[in-house]
């Protein structure tokens, strides 16, 4: 289980950058799941 932290809390400067989402299997494939991943966050105003 992964987060992304915000820092823009310590720094007070906004960073806005592209991600990619990748899973590995068990047996070592690596998948990108963007297209299948979505952001959640209890302030939405922070989320582009």
């Amino acid at each position: 289980n992964w987060e992304v932290m915000n820092t823009a809390v310590l720094t007070g400067r906004q960073v806005s950058q592209a991600m990619k989402v990748f899973i590995v299997s068990q047996a070592g494939t690596v998948a990108d799941v963007t297209l299948q991943s979505s952001c959640h966050s209890e302030d939405e105003s922070v989320l582009k």
